[in-house]
């Protein structure tokens, strides 16, 4: 499939014209009489601003990167009209290749035209206001545990500690199975959901300076103290906003996606899960053979 530049789209948006029209006090450059101008550049900027994509928006910022975008609009031109020329706009490669743009085009325009009014800052703000808690920070706890390979002594060096005996950190020091010993059994600040479940449902049960019990883990046997918490707090809507317009227009294209096939009839065929399976055998092999 053709993958086009931002830049290579303004071959969809700039105005044929005769050459007396390259004159005009707003074209940039002329390619054959056929202009491009600073709406059409501006809408680039914009389009790659919009992208997302962070080094593509930071080259529209100075000199260099205008430049280049605006010689590959007039090469992309260039390129194309020499292509028509040589009747390469016939093609059956091209002309598959080029529909296939147009339907993704399409599809684009579809959903951000079905998205328009439930994208608003009304509707965004909305979609805050009803469903807070999904903008909580996430919650974290300053960890440090206690590792060994029995129940038996774990639980012998939490009476340890507990008791006042000795010190968490040297009895992990001593005591730990893992390279934590080095640092007295400190393993950081830890998001909830990314360690063990075991562990991570007792990490985030205890208060802080808690020990809990002995908790088992395929790592052996620990006993986790928390240090510190914190996160869980609902943000500010204004430093969250654009983090809710993306997560509402995810939402709404899954919708989009959904009501388009419902009404077109889309399905896949038995045939597709033969051919899926097919590739991901034909996969196996070639990485075998590597």
């Amino acid at each position: 499939m053709i993958r086009r530049s931002a830049a290579a789209l303004l071959l969809s948006v700039v105005a044929g014209c005769g050459r007396g029209v390259c004159e005009d006090a707003d074209v940039l450059a002329c390619v054959d009489g056929e202009a491009v101008r600073v709406a059409d550049m501006e809408r680039t900027i914009a389009r790659q601003r919009k992208s997302g994509a962070a080094s593509e928006a930071l080259a529209t910022l100075g000199r260099t990167g205008r430049r280049k975008l605006l010689e590959s609009a007039v090469d992309d031109i260039a390129l194309a009209r020499a292509a028509e020329a040589a009747g390469l706009d016939s093609n059956p490669e091209v002309v598959e290749d080029l529909a296939r743009f147009r339907r993704w085009r399409l599809a684009r325009a579809y959903v951000e035209w079905k998205a328009r009014e439930r994208l608003s800052p009304t509707a965004v703000r909305a979609a805050f206001e009803a469903n807070p808690d999904a903008y909580r920070t996430p919650r974290e706890v300053l960890l440090r545990h206690i590792v060994v390979e029995s129940p038996e002594e774990a639980a012998s060096l939490r009476e340890e500690v507990v008791s006042g005996r000795s010190s968490f950190e040297e009895v992990a020091r001593r005591a730990n199975t893992d390279r934590s010993r080095k640092a007295d059994g400190l393993l950081g600040w830890q998001r909830e959901g990314v360690l063990v479940e075991s562990l991570d449902a007792v990490a985030f049960s205890l208060s802080e300076g808690g020990v809990s019990e002995p908790t088992k883990s395929s790592f052996g046997w620990h006993i986790l103290r928390v240090e510190g918490r914190r996160g869980g707090e609902v943000g500010e809507f204004e430093k969250l906003e654009e983090d809710v317009r993306k997560k509402l227009a995810t939402e709404l294209r899954v919708e989009a996606v959904d009501e388009a096939r419902r009404g077109q009839g889309a399905r896949l065929t038995p045939r597709a899960e033969e051919w899926i399976e097919r590739s991901e055998a034909e996969r196996g092999k070639a990485s075998a053979s590597e």
